[in-house]
């Protein structure tokens, strides 16, 4: 547990900007009452010195970043065309940008530069991956369209429930997607070419691809109360599916490629465990062979896991500390074998997630995650915390004492000001997930997320996704999209905003360098490759 007195970080901080302003020129100064407007207008030589001393020390307060990665002479004219990139996508929403409704995450945003520039950046690690969403709706659609997947399309009940062909208790109201969403296979394409009308059905289709991805994604402004509920809702939906073995591997699988593909070489997923041994291993291990496939793919991807309990209170405090010593139990026995030579932990750390407004306070279950069965299980606290709008969830303070290495979300951290420094001093990270707060209803206004003051006074963030399938079409690349764009982000931030991710993961510290060094290459290609495209 963390010790000492937390209000020093504030001072640190304080006399650290005062340093700054003294190595200035300080506070401009104040006329004597005697001097005249007439006086101080007409001294031209004065006025310029005025001037610019003025616009120097204007220059410095509005200073986006106190500490930066210095950036080369290449990132510098990439930033250049990073802020007209950020201009042109403000444009596109006219003066009033439209950050608390559900068009953010509209075509318009996607087919910005800006949102190009973000998809192709290098990541390197996302570092808060729920389960097996992280993959986009729209990839998970294409893989149910794979397989035999029939839908529910009874309104009234059920309604987008999905089942396997011949699996037991199936509607009679469940139809093929491929039907119910009108998709034609390659036969009746050529009859429809052909004009051959009994061969191709005019009929219109039960589902539109929109409003069946709308079944699986968050939208509009809700409360945070109606967003868990129409989450869970879209989770049930998936349920049946989630029992057959093969396809939990293949959910997995497809996720891993989509990160790939957006720019993550590490995942490290919190994964909802249960009491029960068996269940979690069977669990793991689809997800680890799921895992080795992309590996054989792309060596230097990684997946580690975060074991998870849930922590709401319709579950009794000793059940949650029994999902997390199940994974504690586990986390000796399925392992990363991938290099037979060097195998390592696939476990490698505790969670507990849930609506935090419905859930056990950390203090109430700091017995045990302060206990030396969980410290000598040498599984470090990645602890959700700070995701409410209480005006006292003070969990932040807690999962600082037990001596978390990251915490999820923390949007109340910034209502502790001293708490904030010591965060920011002790380098404890915090897993800032802009599309999933705006989507779960805790933030209205992207541009008013407590992340962009994290940012500015020197807390060490990293994007993640969160719970990606149910929040942003474009895993991870839509949080990049929204950071920089509503916290005017520059090329620096982002920079260290992915150095970041690979040094406060949970990796090694030869595994960091490894993967830092495969990241270098890749943001100096990425670089390269952006310039090029200005030409």
């Amino acid at each position: 547990m963390r010790q000492g007195n937390v209000y020093k970080g504030l001072l640190i901080v304080s006399c650290a900007f005062a340093a700054v302003l003294n190595a200035g020129c300080g506070r401009p100064v104040q006329m004597n009452e005697s001097d005249s407007v007439d006086q101080s207008v007409s001294s031209s030589v004065d006025s310029e010195v005025d001037r610019a001393s003025y616009n120097a020390q204007r220059e410095a307060l509005l200073a986006l970043e106190l500490v930066t990665d210095r950036l080369s002479s290449d990132e510098l004219r990439l930033d250049e065309r990073l802020q007209a990139m950020k201009e042109e996508a403000t444009a596109l929403y006219g003066q009033h940008i439209p950050y608390g409704i559900n068009e953010w995450s509209s075509s318009m945003a996607a087919d910005t530069r800006l949102h190009a520039f973000c998809a192709d950046v290098p990541k390197g690690a996302n570092l808060h991956v729920h389960d097996a969403s992280g993959i986009s709706t729209d990839g998970l659609i294409d893989l149910l369209l794979d397989r035999d997947v029939l839908v529910n399309v009874d309104e009234q009940e059920g309604y987008g429930k999905l089942y396997f062909d011949g699996s037991p208790d199936v509607p009679e109201t469940a139809m093929p997607l491929r039907d119910a969403l009108g998709i034609m296979d390659e036969s009746q394409e050529e009859d429809a070419e052909q004009g051959d009308d009994e061969g191709a059905s005019e009929e219109q289709p039960v589902l539109t691809r929109e409003a069946f991805r709308d079944m699986f994604t968050l939208g509009g402004v809700l409360s945070s109360q109606d967003a868990w509920a129409a989450m869970g809702e879209s989770q049930s939906r998936m349920a049946n599916l989630m029992a057959d073995d093969s396809f939990v591997k293949a959910l997995y699988e497809a996720g891993f490629r989509e990160q790939v593909k957006n720019g993550v070489d590490l995942v490290e997923l919190r994964l909802l465990c249960s009491e029960d041994d068996q269940a979690n291993a069977k669990l793991l291990n689809a997800i680890r062979d799921a895992y080795y496939a992309v590996k054989r793919d792309r060596s230097s991807f990684v997946v580690r896991v975060i074991a998870c309990a849930n922590k709401e209170t319709r579950y009794s405090k000793d059940a949650v500390c029994n999902v997390l010593r199940s994974a504690i139990r586990l986390a000796t026995q399925i392992r990363d074998e991938s290099d037979p030579n060097d195998p390592k932990n696939l476990i490698v750390g505790l969670d507990m997630v849930g609506d935090e407004d419905s859930s056990w306070p950390l203090k109430e279950m700091a017995d045990f995650l302060g206990s030396d069965e969980v410290s000598k299980s040498d599984l470090a606290l990645y602890l959700h915390c700070g995701e409410s709008l209480a005006v006292r969830d003070d969990n932040v303070a807690d999962a600082y004492l037990l001596g978390a290495r990251r915490i999820g979300h923390g949007i109340s951290l910034y209502r502790y000001p001293a708490l904030m420094e010591s965060y920011a001093k002790d380098a404890v990270a915090i897993e800032v997930s802009p599309m999933s707060d705006f989507r779960l209803g805790y933030v209205s206004d992207l541009r008013l997320h407590p992340g962009a003051l994290y940012l500015r006074n020197g807390n060490q963030l990293v994007l993640c996704s969160d719970a990606g399938t149910f929040v942003e079409p474009a895993v991870l690349v839509d949080d990049f999209y929204a950071a920089t764009l509503c916290w005017d982000m520059t090329l620096a931030d982002i920079k260290a905003l992915c150095r970041n991710s690979i040094n406060y993961s949970s990796l090694s510290q030869e595994d960091k360098m490894s993967l830092m060094a495969a990241w270098e290459t890749q943001w100096d290609a990425f670089v390269k490759a952006q310039l090029a495209q200005a030409q």
